[in-house]
């Protein structure tokens, strides 16, 4: 005697529910919330050390763009007796520096 076995659509049913349910459960767990303006700025002050450090590099790229343009002149010379030389020692880096 043979088994016979039935199909039921409702378990077909319930299995795509079941699919769809568990992806909508994985998008909402990684998607991106949107939050309100004052809420935003209400972290931010939170995390306060994010604007002085930004200052902070603001202010050492501003000092160090400052020293090069002061000091152009003489990294100039250096990079032209560079191409002739290739290698600089340290009597040729103390007669730059004094001219």
């Amino acid at each position: 005697m043979e088994k016979h076995y039935k199909f039921s659509i409702w378990y077909v049913l319930l299995g795509i529910w079941v699919v769809l349910l568990v992806q909508e459960m994985i998008v909402s767990a990684f998607a991106i919330q949107t939050i309100p303006y004052s809420q935003f700025l209400k972290k931010l002050t939170l995390l306060s050390w994010i604007i002085p450090t930004v200052i902070f590099f603001g202010e050492l790229y501003a000092r160090a763009k400052e020293i090069l343009n002061d000091r152009k002149n003489l990294l100039t010379k250096g990079a032209k007796l560079l191409l002739e030389q290739e290698k600089i020692e340290g009597d040729d880096i103390k007669a730059l520096m004094i001219s």
